[in-house]
């Protein structure tokens, strides 16, 4: 494995998943509405993620905060798509691994800075994928791609994209050893 320069001077994690992966052009479809809106709400039950537009919304916003202009432009599409009464989004593996590992940073800074809105937008959208889709989401072309400065909380030692926009794995941002970045700091 070849080591990335731009992670030589410091600590890095690396991307995986416990699925495997998949091929780059595979088509992922996403269902944007596996909750009924209109149904009545009931305390005992979990209700299913639902995507819509103002989900896409702050997620665009997010990934324009990281400078990742190509994913919010996709986002963007998507959303356009949803507004037309599309229920589901496409994108391919290689996309959508991107976009996952992004919001995984994405995520980490809006629960750094407490932004709660951001993080439940990130979390529905990461449920929306894990509620619609089987098996391997990880694309080829990002497994053991080095994340510098970030790595996993808990017992992987490797961050899962799709298991951290689905809030189901944290990760936080670190300085060049590897300790956890603090507001102090």
């Amino acid at each position: 494995m070849e080591e990335d320069q731009s992670v030589a001077g410091g600590y890095s994690s690396v991307v995986d998943s416990e699925l495997g992966t998949v091929a780059d052009t595979t088509v992922i479809g996403i269902d944007a509405h596996l909750d009924d809106p209109d149904a009545p709400e009931r305390p005992d039950q979990y209700r299913p993620p639902t995507v819509t537009p103002a989900t896409l919304v702050a997620i665009q916003n997010q990934l324009e905060s990281l400078n990742k202009d190509e994913l919010a432009t996709i986002i963007k599409t998507r959303r356009q798509q949803l507004a037309d009464n599309q229920s589901a989004l496409y994108v391919s593996a290689a996309q959508l691994s991107e976009l996952a590992l992004t919001l995984s940073i994405a995520m980490a800074k809006s629960q750094f800075l407490n932004n709660a809105d951001a993080v439940y937008a990130i979390t529905q959208f990461g449920n929306a994928i894990a509620w619609s889709t089987d098996g391997p989401l990880l694309a080829d072309s990002i497994q053991y791609k080095h994340v510098p400065r970030v790595k996993p909380t808990g017992e992987l030692s490797y961050i899962d994209p799709f298991e951290v926009i689905a809030n189901n794995q944290s990760v936080v941002f670190t300085d060049e050893r590897g300790n956890k970045f603090t507001t102090d700091d």
